[in-house]
């Protein structure tokens, strides 16, 4: 049989003419497809990392609340992460944990959802990302010891009451930092009063083992000696000679001890009750 076109087919496939266009036209599909690819892995790689950031900054704020379960710490959680986290149309925010964990951790856990431009169109779905962080609550416990001037020199004007002022304030700010810790008793504060000496509890603190019980420190000697210059009696005993008792006043020790934090134990090392000496009303001279 005779096929009059055979030959201007075979012509046709031998052809060579062109051929560069018919190989771009061809492989312009799969290179507009890896092209709005890699916008869409941009998009989710830029995502995670909105994510990662704003999960991070939700767990330190979390974990600074006062929140002592997980209920609580979910709330402050989320407060903070919807704060930081800044979701376009695209984006979907689909779960968020967080956790006290042992040790004083926050566990924090999110996933974000992103609708891709090409990957959508193949399978029909969204691109998960997900983050987690973890932060150490800080777990302090500080002793505050307020030493406060009373003496005379501060009835001038109104040094007394600013000085209340000043130190009811400071006290209420570390109430406020104390409400915030899962720590019992986070903060302590000590009131001491100063004068010429320092006034404690005198029932309280009369019997305590770091007071001078017998005269034994060499301060004593500053107001009642023999003649060989040795302790004649130690406070308390002067006190009960007097018939009177201690309120409660306390020296500082004496040199070098004043200035250190060396425990007491005996001798110079202890504290002594304070022993005023009755002084003339009235000062002549001549």
């Amino acid at each position: 049989m005779n096929w009059p076109c055979l030959p201007a087919f075979r012509r046709w496939l031998n052809d060579r003419r062109g051929n560069v266009a018919i190989v771009t036209a061809l492989a312009l599909g799969p290179i507009c497809v890896a092209s709005l690819g890699a916008v869409d892995l941009a998009r989710v790689t830029s995502a995670k990392s909105q994510l990662q950031d704003a999960l991070d900054a939700a767990a330190l704020g979390a974990a600074r609340t006062n929140s002592t379960t997980d209920a609580q710490m979910k709330v402050a959680g989320d407060r903070y992460l919807q704060q930081n986290l800044k979701l376009s149309s695209d984006f979907a925010l689909t779960s968020s944990t967080f956790q006290i964990g042992p040790n004083g951790k926050v566990i924090a856990n999110a996933r974000l959802d992103v609708r891709p431009f090409i990957a959508g169109l193949v399978t029909g779905g969204t691109m998960a990302v997900a983050a987690t962080s973890e932060v150490v609550r800080a777990d302090m416990e500080v002793e505050i010891a307020l030493v406060l001037d009373n003496t005379g020199s501060m009835s001038e004007g109104s040094k007394l009451a600013d000085l209340k002022d000043a130190a009811k304030e400071f006290v209420t700010k570390m109430e406020d930092v104390a409400s915030k810790s899962t720590t019992p008793n986070p903060i302590k504060i000590s009131l001491v009063p100063f004068s010429s000496t320092v006034r404690l509890d005198a029932t309280l603190y009369r019997n305590s083992a770091w007071m001078d019980q017998t005269g034994s420190s060499p301060i004593n000697n500053q107001i009642f000696t023999t003649a060989s210059g040795t302790q004649f009696a130690n406070r308390f005993s002067l006190f009960t000679t007097l018939g009177t008792s201690w309120r409660g006043c306390v020296e500082m020790r004496q040199a070098p001890y004043d200035v250190q934090d060396t425990p007491s134990g005996t001798g110079a090392t202890l504290y002594t009750a304070y022993f005023a000496v009755d002084e003339p009303d009235v000062r002549t001279t001549g």
